[in-house]
């Protein structure tokens, strides 16, 4: 987690993915003295960066998943292509009503 929130700051990124080498090598103890003796002994706000997360409806992935033959990653691409109109033909194939569509559609 240390190590995560260091390489927040860019001129750090390098020298701890170096480090990390040495993080289950050492005891938890000398780890964290190695980190304090290169962060910079100055101080600085690193703000932590979040990753983006989108919901996504886990059915639709499933019925499309099945549909395509494909991986939830490659899914994920077809859905910024295929318009809402082709997503409700492929829903309604798998015996979905029109408000379970429209429910799938919301979080599309």
């Amino acid at each position: 987690m240390i190590c995560r929130f260091l390489s927040m700051q860019p001129e750090l990124t390098e020298t701890i993915n170096d480090l990390q080498y040495y993080q289950d090598k050492l005891s938890s103890e000398h780890f964290y003295k190695l980190c304090i003796a290169v962060v910079p002994k100055r101080r600085g706000y690193w703000p932590y960066i979040k990753s983006k997360s989108e919901r996504r409806n886990s059915d639709l992935l499933e019925i499309l998943c099945i549909h395509y033959e494909e991986s939830e990653r490659n899914v994920l691409e077809y859905l910024q292509v295929l318009t809402n109109d082709e997503l409700r033909n492929i829903i309604s194939l798998y015996g979905y009503g029109e408000k379970d569509v429209e429910k799938m559609l919301e979080s599309a």
